[in-house]
């Protein structure tokens, strides 16, 4: 039995890399840092060059502005082209139903093939609907207030890395199963695990040991196997260490650690966004256990003055120590109980927000970025980490999300076939430090046919949206 049991083991393994293909991570780096060419990036503003303009579907309503990637950021060879940037649009409205009409209605993807300083920052249209439409999505509502709009995405850079991918189980060809059956022979006649760690120094990091039950498919072996190979593979392409975080903190409790850094704010930056959360608070839970009008009227003066002092400011001019403890002690008395030392659990939550939002506010911009302090990205890190997961006691390797172009895309559902020959040009997945979501926390690809992708002709991509 022991046999058979190290056997499955060994065929999973070979399976992982038998259909194992080169990709791109698209890595977002937190803190946020400039790479590259500083053109390849998610969300802002896309720096079309004259020629190329704002695409739209066949009813004149503008495409949001996903991401542009910077080919020459790439250096190593790919199919992708060698230079010039790619500019990716998708229609990211309430229901994001995308594959019921014509392709283009969905998304369009531009092509500059002169690259870097071919063109400028390109302005929105002045019809560019939210993003959501009528129902923004759930990163915007904490600091939604009257006039604003988010109908444009979070811009992050982006820093393009070779990574391995793999396809999900269901993704395997038929082909599996009689490869299954001999390769039981190959094995016992090669040895050919001890080749594999030798060749896919990854590989190494996987048990010695492994007893599933004995009935057990080598597939399903390979499904276990499969999420915890992707973030290997993640740690590889990146350097960086999968961490393991023990579930996610309450926003309160974050919120406590920044406002722990007696320096806080240390730009009014964090006033502002503190001011918006507070005016947009949940009325149905408000800032008190028992809120009388008078209070929550007090409270909603209170907070506009605080945003009309921050919009006369510059958002990262340094508050004077006499601002700061101004601010503090007015945020501290919002909601506290008696003979408590610390702010409410509602205006901690306010300020946790307020940190995520200066975060992704100046995530372009390197010099603000580097301002941001280590206190707050500390309360903030179980939002923006692209290398944790979480799951309790046990690491749950299947929310671990990344973006990649090539290779084999994961997908929530209705994973293409790893003999498929149509081309993964992109695959975005949903991602909380962005704030976007796809499918309810899913994925939105970009499909190519290869003679197209070869001939650098973009006109016929086509889109999905796949959700849970």
């Amino acid at each position: 039995m022991a046999a058979d049991e190290t056997a499955i083991d060994r065929r999973a393994i070979a399976l992982l890399a038998r259909y194992r293909s080169p990709a791109v991570l698209l890595h977002r780096p937190c803190p946020p840092k400039a790479t590259g060419h500083g053109t390849s990036f998610f969300g802002g503003l896309p720096t079309l060059p004259p020629g190329l303009e704002w695409p739209r579907t066949s009813g004149g309503v503008p495409l949001h502005f996903l991401c542009q990637i910077d080919c020459a950021d790439i250096g190593w060879q790919t199919p992708l082209p060698g230079k010039g940037i790619l500019f990716f649009f998708g229609r990211d409205d309430e229901e994001q139903l995308w594959g019921e009409g014509a392709p283009a209605d969905d998304c369009r993807v531009l092509y500059a093939p002169d690259g870097a300083g071919s063109g400028t920052q390109a302005a929105a249209p002045g019809d560019l609907p939210p993003v959501g439409g009528d129902y923004p999505r759930f990163s915007f509502h904490d600091i939604a207030t009257e006039g604003t709009a988010q109908s444009l995405h979070v811009k992050w850079p982006i820093e393009p890395l070779p990574m391995d991918s793999l396809p999900d189980t269901d993704g395997l060809p038929d082909v599996v199963r009689e490869f299954d059956r001999s390769a039981r022979r190959f094995h016992r006649a090669f040895r050919l695990r001890p080749f594999l760690r030798l060749l896919f120094p990854w590989m190494r990091r996987f048990p010695q040991t492994y007893r599933p039950s004995p009935d057990q498919p080598v597939w399903d072996r390979y499904g276990e196997l499969l999420p915890r190979a992707r973030a290997l593979a993640f740690e590889d392409a990146t350097g960086e260490d999968i961490r393991e975080e023990q579930g996610p903190a309450f926003g309160w409790q974050q919120g406590l650690r920044i406002f722990g850094d007696e320096s806080f704010p240390q730009r009014w930056v964090f006033i502002h966004f503190f001011a918006r959360a507070a005016l947009r608070r949940h009325r149905s839970s408000g800032a008190f256990d028992h809120p009388a009008p008078s209070a929550e009227a007090r409270l909603d003066d209170e907070a506009q003055t605080w945003l009309e002092r921050s919009r006369a400011a510059l958002p990262d001019a340094i508050p004077d120590a006499e601002v700061r403890r101004e601010f503090r002690a007015w945020m501290s008395g919002i909601g506290r109980r008696p003979g408590e030392a610390s702010p409410g659990y509602r205006a901690l939550d306010w300020l946790r927000t307020a940190a995520v939002w200066a975060i992704r506010t100046w995530a372009s911009e390197p010099d603000l970025a580097a301002a941001i302090p280590a206190s707050v990205h500390d309360g903030t890190k179980d939002l923006f980490a692209t290398n944790s997961v979480q799951r309790g006691e046990e690491r749950d390797w299947y929310r671990f999300q990344f973006s990649q172009m090539l290779g084999h895309a994961p997908a929530s559902q209705g994973a293409k076939a790893a003999d498929d020959p149509e081309i993964c040009l992109l695959n975005l997945a949903s991602d909380s430090g962005l704030g976007w979501s796809f499918g309810d926390a899913g994925e939105c690809s970009f499909w190519i046919a290869p003679g197209d992708l070869a001939r650098r002709d973009f006109s016929r991509v086509r889109g999905t949206i796949e959700g849970h």
